[in-house]
């Protein structure tokens, strides 16, 4: 009799291949690690590659991966709204819809220790608007920055910015005297880094 692994990989289950970009290293982006749509497993990353532009100099991680929407679908209620497209019209209908509701993939962090990660297909409803590139050969689905590389770019701003690394730069109070707007600025930008960092773990 077959396992659960392998029937999720029934050969007879439909398969749709859509990929995303991300602005981040590839490493850790393993091939056959889950995708999730709110916790739920509807499909598998395929490939990870780097992609270049050579028009604008970009280079960005391209990740493909299969989605098998009978996994979503057995997950929900029969009284639920949602329901299996009947046409590819309706499909990409239901897709775009919820695009614009801020449905986005991100890489997120499975395992700290190892450092792979999994897809997610969450929303964000603070999002800036984007669409669904069907044009594209697999369709591309718009993508979220990680926490991780959220908090590596507030890092790298608080030490552009404040110069954390040259404490001459920053006003240190004498005794009796209130800090310098200077040196507050810094350590609000500390208090929300670590914050922010709270949150994550």
């Amino acid at each position: 009799s077959q396992t659960r692994e392998e029937a999720m990989r029934s050969p007879d289950q439909e398969v749709i291949v859509w990929m995303a970009y991300f602005d981040q290293s590839v490493r850790g982006v393993m091939r056959g690690a889950p995708v999730e749509f709110r916790g739920v497993p509807v499909g598998e990353i395929a490939d990870a590659s780097l992609d270049y532009d050579p028009t604008t100099h970009r280079v960005r991680t391209a990740v493909t991966f299969n989605f098998y929407p009978g996994r979503l679908w057995s997950r929900v209620r029969k009284t639920g709204v949602l329901r299996p497209a009947e046409t590819q019209a309706e499909r990409l209908a239901s897709v775009n819809g919820l695009i614009n509701r801020g449905l986005r993939a991100q890489l997120r962090t499975a395992n700290i220790l190892t450092g792979h990660y999994y897809l997610a297909l969450d929303f964000f409803p603070k999002a800036k608007k984007a669409k669904m590139d069907w044009a594209h050969v697999p369709p591309v689905m718009p993508s979220e920055p990680g926490l991780f590389d959220e908090m590596e770019a507030k890092v790298a701003s608080i030490i552009e910015k404040e110069k954390l690394l040259f404490v001459s730069d920053v006003d240190l109070p004498v005794a009796g005297e209130a800090p310098s707007p200077s040196l507050l600025a810094v350590l609000q930008n500390i208090d929300e880094l670590a914050l922010d960092f709270e949150t994550f773990m």
